[in-house]
C-alpha cells in the first residue's frame, strides 16, 4: 500500500508459519464490475513466450501454476507491453524465493531517479502452487500473491496503445493451472 488505492481491498490477519501476518485482497464486490471471462487452463509455459491481448482500460487476471520443489525452471515472468513503447515485467525467481516488479520502462518514468525501479519481496512457495491476480487501470497496478500474503501496488505512464500479455518459464517447463482474464467496468 503506497497511499494509493484504485481498487477497495480487505484487509486480515492469517496465522502463517512465520506467525500473524496482514493479508490483502480486492474486496469481494469488485466482481459485480467484471466483464466475461477469457480462460485457459493446464498450459504449458515454456521458454517461447504465450501471449494474449488485454483488454484496453481496466483489467483483471487471476492464475496459478505449479511450481513443483524439485523443478529446474529458474524464473517465470509475465509481462504487461503497451506496444515497442513500454513494459512492466512481474517476475517469479523461483530459486531465490522472490517476487519482483520492474517497472523500469513503464512508459514515463524519468521525471524522478526513484522512480524506474525494480520493487522485489521474499515469497515462498506453499503446496507447490504461485497464485497471482493483479488489477490494471490506466495507470495503476495492483499486484496480491498467494491470496494475498504479498502485495504491489505500482503507478505507471504507459502510453495508450494496444496491452498485451506475454508468460514464459526460464529453464524449464512449468504448468499454468489457470488463468482468467476479466474487462472491468469503470464506475
Amino acid at each position: 500500500y503506497r497511499g494509493a488505492f484504485t481498487f477497495p481491498r480487505e484487509f486480515q490477519l492469517s496465522d502463517t508459519a512465520n506467525g500473524l501476518r496482514l493479508v490483502q485482497r480486492p474486496a469481494d464486490e469488485l466482481h459485480r464490475l467484471r466483464g466475461s471471462a477469457q480462460q485457459w487452463e493446464n498450459v504449458s509455459i515454456t521458454e517461447q513466450p504465450w501471449r494474449t491481448a488485454l483488454p484496453d482500460v481496466a483489467v483483471e487476471l487471476v492464475a496459478s501454476w505449479e511450481i513443483p520443489r524439485d523443478t529446474a525452471a529458474e524464473r517465470l515472468s509475465l509481462t504487461l507491453q503497451w506496444g515497442d513503447a513500454a513494459q512492466v515485467v512481474i517476475a517469479y525467481e523461483i530459486q531465490v524465493g522472490r517476487l519482483t516488479v520492474d517497472r523500469t520502462r513503464a512508459g514515463i518514468v524519468d521525471f524522478h531517479p526513484d522512480f524506474a525501479v525494480i520493487h522485489r519481496a521474499p515469497l515462498i512457495v506453499e503446496k507447490e502452487i504461485l497464485s497471482l491476480r493483479f488489477l490494471l487501470d490506466r495507470q495503476m497496478l495492483e499486484l496480491f500473491a498467494n491470496e494475498g500474503h504479498i502485495t504491489f501496488t505500482e503507478q505507471l505512464f504507459p502510453p495508450e496503445v494496444p496491452l498485451t500479455l506475454s508468460i514464459q518459464a526460464e529453464g524449464a517447463p512449468l504448468k499454468m493451472r489457470h488463468l482468467e482474464i476479466y474487462p472491468l467496468r469503470l464506475l
